[in-house]
């Protein structure tokens, strides 16, 4: 786990319904604590468009023009803030599948708490303010899977969105990551077509579908949040499916509609089967990086 056709989740675009969700009761008492902190890692911005309702933010591009990413390796633990080291980190993913190899990697590490809140604006923006209620992290990450939108970028890339050069920007790019500029939109862009209409019109590196409305949430309350994700699919590939036409009203997928389009279209099962290799692979990435750091 997009412009006028507002691509990648099929809810409501009802923004009165989305601001009750993502209204906080403040943050009384976080004082100094609180700004310190978001003066380490402030929250990034998102590419124009709308997300539920919500109007996005032009981003500047960070850290002006892109550098090649960085080499994976063995970044020194100290080059991540300590107070983020000390404190909860809550990285929240839509799915499972994207959740798994962090959580393996990470068992037994108490800071590192992770939530699964459900794909698109109105499932995240629910979870995570539950989750806020019960215990405030110093720290949220939106993590999981991004559809490529900018040409030449691979399958595997992880990509992330602070503003600024904070701590755990340097350590995210020792680790491996590069900055990047997200679109948060409200359905998968699922052809070569869309991606690059999208590309055109917000120069946006990739595509996802919670992360403005989580660091939304969390700016409204006053706590640090920041955007690292890994690439899926890129801008050249066609998804086997438009899986916007599978999804449930509660944003899962429907495994009867899907059974339907495979009967339908049974030449798809290679490319599917394809995908669910490489979102392995991918999660796998990602959780590498997000370990090192945390």
């Amino acid at each position: 786990m997009k412009p006028e056709s507002k691509t990648r989740s099929g809810a409501s675009h009802d923004e009165a319904a989305i601001c009750s969700l993502s209204s906080p009761k403040g943050r009384e008492g976080r004082g100094e604590e609180a700004d310190a902190l978001r003066a380490r890692f402030p929250s990034p911005q998102f590419s124009e468009g709308t997300t539920e309702g919500l109007p996005a933010k032009r981003a500047p591009r960070l850290g002006g023009e892109r550098e090649p990413a960085k080499v994976a390796g063995s970044a020194p633990r100290d080059v991540a803030d300590e107070s983020v080291r000390r404190g909860k980190v809550l990285v929240c993913f839509a799915v499972k599948e994207e959740a798994g190899p962090f959580q393996r990697l990470t068992r037994g590490r108490a800071q590192a708490e992770t939530l699964i809140t459900g794909m698109g604006a109105r499932n995240a923006a629910g979870s995570l303010r539950a989750a806020l209620e019960r215990e405030p992290p110093q720290l949220v990450l939106s993590c999981g899977f991004a559809g490529g939108l900018r040409p030449g970028l691979a399958s595997g890339t992880v990509m992330f969105a602070t503003e600024g050069e904070s701590a755990l920007a340097k350590a995210l790019a020792a680790a491996g990551a590069q900055a990047g500029h997200f679109h948060c939109a409200d359905r998968v862009a699922s052809t070569v077509a869309e991606k690059r209409g999208l590309w055109e019109s917000t120069r946006a590196d990739a595509e996802e579908m919670e992360s403005q409305i989580i660091c939304d949430v969390c700016g409204r309350q006053n706590i640090p949040c920041a955007v690292v994700r890994v690439i899926l699919d890129t801008a050249e590939e066609d998804l086997p499916l438009d899986f916007n036409l599978l999804m449930t009203p509660e944003q899962k997928m429907d495994n009867g509609k899907l059974a339907k389009a495979l009967l339908k279209s049974p030449g798809k099962i290679g490319a599917l089967l394809k995908l669910r290799r490489q979102s392995k692979a991918a999660a796998e990435g990602l959780a590498q990086v997000l370990a090192e750091v945390l």
